[in-house]
Order: structure tokens, then sequence, then C-alpha cells
């Protein structure tokens, strides 16, 4: 699948890492057949129903959280990413809203091959 990454443009703040991963647990929890998470410091893997994971990993060099998803059967690995695409922006914007009043800026970005990307809406 398609890496995606959240590029901060004004520094990843701290705390919004470790907020991003317990808001996809927390979604996670409600889809059926989900794994427990695999968390570490700077990384997670998340099970959303028994088919797909997202892995999510920390940046600091970069101000960057980056994301996969991973679909155990191809046939729907489009409509996953695109779909888990609006969940994690959807949970970016509940912390933009709800913890930094409105002023987490960052732009996605999405690796089409390693070391280059190109920006959301020239994916579009």
């Amino acid at each position: 699948g398609l890496r995606c990454i959240i590029d901060f443009k004004t520094g990843l703040p701290e705390g919004v890492f470790q907020r991003l991963v317990c808001l996809a647990v927390t979604h996670s929890s409600r889809q059926e057949g989900s794994n427990q998470p695999i968390l570490s410091k700077q990384s997670a893997i998340i099970w959303f129903g028994a088919n797909t994971q997202i892995f999510v990993q920390q940046d600091c060099r970069n101000d960057s959280i980056s994301w996969k998803a991973v679909n155990a059967s191809n046939d729907e690995a489009v409509s996953t990413a695109s779909h888990y695409l609006q969940v994690m922006n959807s949970i970016l914007f509940k912390i933009n809203d709800d913890v930094m009043c409105g002023g987490l800026h960052w732009e996605l970005r999405f690796e089409v091959e390693e070391g280059k990307t190109v920006d959301y809406d020239t994916a579009e």
C-alpha cells in the first residue's frame, strides 16, 4: 500500500502522535475482529477488523507522522487506503479542534516510490 506522510509544517508538538495512536486504537476497538495493538514509543501497529493493519510511525527529525494501511485481501486495498485516509484525517481534525485550538497545521503527502513523495492535491 501507499505510505501517507503527515508533514507538520510548524513542527510536531509533543503528544500529538500519542493522541493520534490513542484515538486510532479507540476506533480499532469498535471494529469486529480487531487484534490488540502493538505499541512502542514512536510506532504502532493497529488492526481495524481482522484483515486491515495500520502501521503508524513518528519521525521526530522531519516533524512528521507516517502511516500505511495493509489489507490481507488485496481486492479491497484501494478502498481500504481511501477509507483510512478519511479516518486518520478525521482523527487529526479532532486533535486540532479538541486539544490544539486549531493551531496544528499539516500537509498530506504520499510516497510514490522510495524517497519520492507527492502532495495530496497532486495525488488526487
